[in-house]
């Protein structure tokens, strides 16, 4: 049903990711409430949680991977080496996400 209203889906362990504009990502989660009522269940319990950001914030990410090929944020944790450009770009005020 989400992949039919064009809705990119993601399933974790703790539930679905549900990727779209807020009109269609309700409109597909009402969907769903309704069919399974239709199917006999009194009750439906749904937690939403909400993350947006903006096209500004989704640019910068794209702008570092162009630059760099990877995000040197995460560099240390995957215990990669940082190179002296990368170094330098997270010494740089407001290089930070």
């Amino acid at each position: 049903m989400l992949t039919e209203a064009g809705l990119k889906i993601q399933l974790h362990p703790n539930g679905t990711a549900i990727e779209g504009e807020w009109q269609p990502v309700f409109a597909a989660i009402e969907a769903c409430h309704q069919a399974v009522h239709a199917m006999g269940s009194p009750r439906i319990y749904t937690q939403v949680k909400v993350r947006t950001h903006t096209a500004d914030f989704a640019r910068r990410h794209r702008d570092v991977i162009a630059r760099f090929g990877r995000f040197p944020h995460r560099d240390a944790v995957l215990g990669r080496v940082l190179r002296a450009e990368e170094l330098a770009f997270l010494q740089t005020p407001g290089s930070r996400f």
